[in-house]
């Protein structure tokens, strides 16, 4: 995937053909009104063990969306993660909920966001380091904590904007330790991972 750095250069008396209507104008056009953008989320349910080492969630696969201007492949077609396919500015959020359990009142609840290059980490496999108190993990970029809510699920957001290199590949990692196993939430509005170019 290309982005046009400069629109079509004209001469006196160039016609507008439908040929640089199509490649010049709307393709321009396009990639400032279509920026890259792609999101992943569960459909199905699923458990995580009581560990303090992060876990990559593995996303359902095809994607809610992947599209630009001219297709997108920054969705990882396995459901690992995100590849950034052109430098620029990304907005990056995440949502992870997890369901309430009465005997799982201690603890934490914990997803973060990795950042590598040109690989990724299979699904279900340990991420990051382990995490010690409220700090989170230094390897991750970003990460949230939620804890026992009586009656009620817990849920960790994340939400930040940072340049990225194309390349770059992100995924999401989770973890608890209620020393319980903990069944997360499922569909688009409990649990999802976006990405959208903003500049």
């Amino acid at each position: 995937m290309t982005s046009p750095i400069t629109p079509g250069t004209y001469l006196p008396n160039d016609q507008l053909t439908a040929v640089k209507n199509n490649t010049d104008v709307r393709t321009a056009l396009r990639a400032g009104f279509q920026p890259p953008r792609a999101k992943f989320t569960r459909t199905t349910t699923n458990t995580i063990a009581s560990s303090t080492q992060p876990q990559v969630l593995a996303w359902n696969t095809p994607a809610v969306y992947d599209d630009a201007y001219d297709g997108s492949t920054m969705a990882d077609p396995s459901g690992s993660g995100f590849t950034i396919q052109i430098s620029g500015t990304y907005r990056i959020r995440a949502r992870m909920s997890w369901a309430y359990l009465a005997a799982a009142s201690s603890g934490f609840r914990y997803l973060g966001i990795y950042q590598a290059f040109g690989t990724f980490i299979t699904g279900g496999s340990s991420i990051g380091s382990a995490i010690t108190g409220i700090y989170g993990d230094p390897q991750a970029m970003v990460w949230d904590f939620c804890r026992w809510n009586n009656g009620a699920p817990c849920t960790a957001y994340v939400d930040f904007t940072t340049p990225l290199i194309a390349g770059t590949t992100l995924q999401t990692g989770i973890a608890q330790n209620s020393s319980n196993t903990l069944t997360y939430l499922f569909g688009t509005p409990y649990i999802w991972f976006a990405i959208k170019k903003v500049s």
